[in-house]
C-alpha cells in the first residue's frame, strides 16, 4: 500500500466520524480511527441511539460534500492538561482515556487536527487554548498524517462498506461500539 493511499485512507476516517457527527448528532462518542489495507474504520459509541444501515448513505452523501468542499487539515497539539479538558468538556471519554494512557508513558502533548471549511463549529469557539482552531468545522485527537485538502481524495474512490459491532479494547467485559468501515482505492 503505497504511503499515499494510506493517508488518503486515514484522511478518510476523520472524514467519515465529521460526517457521522453531522447525520447522527454530536452525542456520538468516537474511539479508535485506523486506516487498514482494504480502507479504514472507526469505532464509535452511539449510546442509546442505533445506526441503521439506511443511514449509511447519508453519512457516505455528507462526505462526498466534505471532500468537495477542500476543507484543510491543520495539525496541532494541546498540552496534556489542556486536551484533557477539551476531551472533558466534549464528552469524550474514549479520548480522554487514550490520554491519560499517552500521560502514564510521559507524553506532553497530544496531536489532533482540525478540518477547516466554510462553517465554524460553534462547539469549539469557547475554547481559548484551541486558537486559531477554535472556528474549526471539526477537530479530531490524532497524530496524522493527512492529505493537506479533502479535494485531494477523488470522490469516487471511496465508499461505506459495512457495520459491525467491537468491545471497546477488543475486551467482552467493556461497552460494545459500533465500527464502521470504509473502502477507499486509488480509483
Amino acid at each position: 500500500m503505497s504511503l499515499q493511499l494510506s493517508t488518503r485512507r486515514h484522511s478518510l476516517s476523520h472524514i467519515m466520524a465529521q460526517a457521522t457527527r453531522m447525520v447522527m448528532g454530536a452525542d456520538a462518542k468516537l474511539a479508535i480511527w485506523p486506516d487498514i489495507d482494504t480502507g479504514w474504520y472507526y469505532d464509535i459509541d452511539f449510546g442509546d441511539a442505533t445506526l441503521e444501515e439506511a443511514k449509511l448513505k447519508d453519512i457516505e452523501k455528507k462526505m462526498k460534500s466534505i471532500v468537495r468542499e477542500g476543507q484543510e487539515f491543520k495539525q496541532f497539539s494541546l498540552s496534556v492538561a489542556d486536551a484533557r479538558a477539551f476531551t472533558t468538556a466534549l464528552g469524550e471519554i474514549y479520548k480522554l482515556e487514550m490520554i491519560e494512557d499517552l500521560a502514564a508513558k510521559w507524553e506532553t502533548v497530544i496531536g489532533f487536527y482540525a478540518n477547516i471549511g466554510k462553517f465554524h463549529n460553534p462547539v469549539y469557539a469557547g475554547f481559548s487554548y484551541l486558537g486559531e482552531f477554535s472556528t474549526a468545522t471539526f477537530i479530531d485527537m490524532c497524530q496524522g498524517p493527512h492529505v493537506q485538502n479533502t479535494s485531494e481524495i477523488p470522490e469516487d474512490s471511496f465508499k461505506i462498506d459495512k457495520l459491525a459491532g467491537a468491545y471497546w479494547h477488543g475486551d467482552s467485559k467493556n461497552k460494545m461500539l459500533t465500527r464502521i468501515y470504509g473502502l477507499a482505492f486509488d480509483t
